[in-house]
């Protein structure tokens, strides 16, 4: 039973290091909308479009200016440069 037991171990733990070191297989894009990719070292640019005049101009003028904020704290999103294009 014992034998057993470490032979079934050994077994799942070579399967999960072989599923781990899985040869660099491109991630799929299952979203209905599409996925985007980048290049290593690519910027990622990111755009707001919102009401800066007329009646709801402080609203829009607020989102902008807490975008920039976050933006100021956090330039790197998991390793990526993120701009924010106004």
């Amino acid at each position: 039973m014992r034998v057993k037991a470490i032979a079934i171990s050994g077994m799942l733990i070579a399967a999960v290091l072989l599923t781990a070191c899985g040869g660099g297989a491109q991630v799929q894009c299952t979203d209905e909308w599409g996925c985007a990719t980048f290049k290593q070292g690519e910027k990622i640019k990111i755009a707001y479009v919102g009401p800066m005049t007329g009646d709801y101009s402080a609203f829009g003028i607020d989102i902008s200016r807490g975008a920039q904020l976050a933006m100021q704290a956090n330039p790197y999103v998991q390793g990526w440069e993120v701009e924010l294009l106004l």
